[in-house]
This record gives structure tokens, sequence and C-alpha cells, in this order.
């Protein structure tokens, strides 16, 4: 799978991610099963951004190891071998990119909501006899008011323009399947 050209990116669109799975990297299971319990390709989502400042594409993500970041988009596109991407894009006037774009910006610094994560984790890892992945969504609320998980930091910047991606639980995969988007690169 190739990695998305920045020539064309736009402000606001979203990055998906697919970890590549590697049977000695126990990291890497927990992806496959949000993949699996999802039934999406896609494990993790940022929203891309354009830095007035460096000039260099960015991503800007919630992740377990700092919160909300913004990460530069080489990191994740010259690694081939460990990540699949893709871009997807809303119809979105000039202004709401950067107002989507904007507000991920502002974000950066929030924590990272482990305890939302845990409780997914936790429930992802019962069997599914047990637990089916249908109840997660409505066991799992909002855990940690001012902490954010990857995908909620993309439906709420894209709530700030009216677009509703997904409900208040939503992870990756119901994020890009939103009809309202449409895969513009990978």
């Amino acid at each position: 799978m190739s990695c998305p050209m920045p020539n064309v990116l736009l402000d606001g669109d979203i990055l998906a991610v697919h970890r590549v799975l590697r049977w000695y990297d126990p990291r890497t299971w927990l992806a496959a099963r949000i993949r699996r319990v999802s039934t999406s390709y896609w494990n993790h989502v940022g929203i891309l951004h354009l830095s007035r400042a460096d000039g260099i594409w960015h991503v800007v993500e919630a992740v377990v190891g700092g919160g909300v970041v913004s990460t530069p988009f080489v990191w994740y596109k010259y690694r081939p071998n460990e990540y699949h991407l893709a871009v997807f894009r809303a119809d979105l006037k000039f202004t709401e990119r950067a107002e989507v774009a904007g507000w991920a910006m502002q974000q950066v610094g929030r924590p990272y909501d482990l305890a939302k994560i845990a409780a997914i984790r936790a429930l992802q890892l019962l069997p599914d006899w047990i637990l089916a992945p249908a109840a997660i969504p409505g066991i799992v609320t909002n855990t940690s008011g001012n902490a954010l998980i990857c995908s909620q930091l993309v439906i709420e910047a894209y709530r700030k323009v009216g677009l509703s991606l997904a409900g208040d639980y939503g992870g990756p995969g119901d994020v890009v399947r939103n009809p309202a988007l449409r895969r513009v690169a990978s």
C-alpha cells in the first residue's frame, strides 16, 4: 500500500492508520483486536494540518504516550512496513477546514483518556461470546472530561463545523465509514 503524497492533502483531512501486525510485538495484538471488534481495517485516526511555522504537514493526534500531539506526517510516511495510511476528506469550505485543523491544534497538550481506553481495551479482550462487540459503546462513555482518545479528537473537531462523524463513542472505523467522507489517497 503506497503512502499519501503531501500534494493531495488539505488542512482538516483525516489520516487513517493501520498498524501492521507483528506476531512478536504485543502492542500490535491490541491493534489487531481493535480492527476485529470494530470490523475496520483502520485502528487510529488523526487530523492533518499544514504548519505555517515550518511549512510541513503534521498529524494532530491523541496518543497513549503523550496525549494530544502534533506529529510530523513524515513520521508515518516513511514507515510503510509498520503503517498503512489513507486520507479521508469531507466536502468542507476553506474556512471550515481551517476551523477543524485550528481547533485540533488548540488541543495539543490535552491528556490522553487512559481511563476510557483502558475500559475499551478490557472490554475488547473479552471473548465475543461473553460480550458482543456492539455492547462496547453502551458501556464506555466519556470518562475523563478534558482527556481524549484519537477518534474522539477527530469527532469533536468536525462537530465544530456541524458535521457529526460518529456518536460519543466511535472508533477509527466508525469515523472513516461515515458517508460524508470520501477516500482521497492511500
